[in-house]
């Protein structure tokens, strides 16, 4: 890249995520800088361990963007940041029946997969001005446009969260909105790979789709929604 950047990414410390931040290290203009947003300390430190190849720098926080006090101090740290580019890894959610499951378990699988990203999206439409340029969000292939039994609150807040996006652009929204939507990962949050590529059924490891994403974020779309699968 050959511009000075500041990426404000939202759970970067695993999976896609972590492949993303490592990747910006790489392929960053120098001088430009890496927020990353996640809970786990550990994980944010280990990222802070690691030695910054082309002269970026990479910050961290340690926030639980589950609870609503800690979104408002998100918001807060995104405007003092104040960056070119947002982008959003943070999800997941309970499986097992829908009844079966705590209600606390929905709500979170809420929280972070479609209403603190609506927030975050209503907070930067609202301003006048803003420096960011593009917001990217992670979606899901499997679970945003059917049914995914036994992941009934994460297939709601995908379905949701496509809809929203789909709605914003179309109203012309002046920010880069996209919607990067993958098909089955090897992470721990999905069945076993090895089941799955049995049924015939590809799965991606998270660097592949890390590669794909970061292409198609200096490409000009005018689809908002890429589905990788």
């Amino acid at each position: 890249m050959n511009a000075k950047e500041k990426i404000l990414v939202f759970g970067g410390t695993k999976g896609v995520g972590r492949q993303y931040v490592d990747m910006a290290r790489e392929k960053l203009y120098p001088a430009s800088e890496v927020l990353v947003i996640a809970r786990s300390e550990n994980l944010l430190e280990d990222i802070q361990s690691q030695k910054e190849s082309n002269s970026i720098e990479i910050k961290t926080k340690s926030l639980d963007i589950s609870k609503e006090h800690e979104q408002e101090k998100a918001l807060e740290i995104a405007d003092e940041f104040d960056p070119t580019r947002v982008v959003y890894f943070i999800g997941g959610g309970p499986f097992g029946e829908f009844g079966q499951k705590k209600w606390s378990s929905h709500d979170w699988a809420y929280q972070v997969n479609f209403l603190f990203p609506a927030k975050l999206i209503h907070h930067h439409l609202k301003k006048n001005m803003t420096t960011v340029r593009q917001m990217i969000f992670l979606g899901s292939a499997i679970a945003e446009s059917k049914a995914d039994p036994k992941s009934a609150s994460y297939s709601a807040a995908k379905h949701a969260l496509l809809g929203l996006m789909k709605s914003v652009v179309e109203e012309g929204a002046f920010i880069d909105l996209r919607l990067f939507s993958p098909g089955y990962i090897n992470t721990s949050l999905m069945p076993k790979a090895d089941s799955l590529r049995s049924q015939g059924i590809k799965v991606f490891e998270p660097k592949e789709v890390a590669v794909e994403l970061w292409k198609w974020q200096y490409e000009e779309d005018q689809n908002f929604h890429r589905i990788f699968r």
